[in-house]
């Protein structure tokens, strides 16, 4: 379920109120939050509903001239649509906004995106298609607690796939590094099967950073090398 919150202000004309109702306009956002991700501030220009058919379109921007983000909005409020269509291009925009989607396997996500991706298919099984690149990125994996910094790497956004390819990890206490590579199918990001491995280039590397409050079974600190594959869907891993 989506949440959207923040603060709207601007113009918009509402034309033939009742079923067949056009609405109009443009738009500013102010603290605007998807599902509780900060996406700040935002103008919503060539904004048009018709209630007749459901169709929604417009044009999303921010004002952040070194974190951009332009997206166009084409879809259908019914859901009986296929043809849905969202558009997005990103320069270095903040990477934590994947955590709706990643937020089972990954926290503290820091760092930035530059993408070119399309949103498209009915509503409650979208795809994500297209290139992302990551920059500065760093991430924690939970049933570790250890953190890692992610040298900058390219992942692709393909149909019912998120496609990690190859990345570089780096441990920020030892420095050492690891390779992690695989990929999660979903189902409009639900019923996520994961096929996922780690292994590390050789010298020991912090590998598990748990407290008792994570796991009271299995906690503590370990640094070590070795491997490990995560693969099965998220219910049975």
């Amino acid at each position: 379920k989506v949440k959207i919150e923040g603060l709207i202000s601007g113009k918009g004309k509402v034309q033939n109120p009742g079923s067949k109702m056009i609405i109009t306009g443009d738009f500013d956002t102010k603290y605007l939050r998807l599902n509780n991700d900060s996406l700040g501030e935002g103008s919503i220009n060539r904004f048009i509903y018709d209630n007749n058919t459901t169709n929604l379109q417009a044009h999303i921007t921010n004002p952040d001239p070194l974190h951009k983000i332009d997206a166009t909005v084409n879809i259908y409020l019914d859901g009986k649509h296929t043809d849905n269509l969202i558009s997005i291009k990103a320069q270095r925009y903040y990477l934590d906004f994947l955590d709706m989607f990643l937020g089972n396997l990954f926290s503290d996500l820091q760092g930035f995106i530059t993408a070119d991706i399309d949103i498209k298919g009915p509503l409650d099984r979208l795809n994500f298609i297209g290139k992302a690149r990551l920059h500065d990125a760093g991430l924690k994996i939970k049933f570790t607690q250890v953190f890692y910094k992610v040298r900058d790497a390219e992942i692709n956004f393909r149909e019912h796939e998120l496609d990690f390819g190859v990345l570089k990890l780096t441990d920020t206490i030892t420095k050492n590094t690891a390779t992690f590579a695989g990929s999660i199918q979903h189902e409009g990001w639900k019923n996520m099967f994961y096929d996922l491995e780690a292994k590390t280039d050789g010298r020991p590397m912090t590998l598990l950073n748990t407290k008792e409050g994570d796991n009271a079974a299995f906690y503590g600190h370990a640094i070590g090398t070795g491997s490990m594959i995560l693969i099965g869907p998220q219910s049975d891993m």
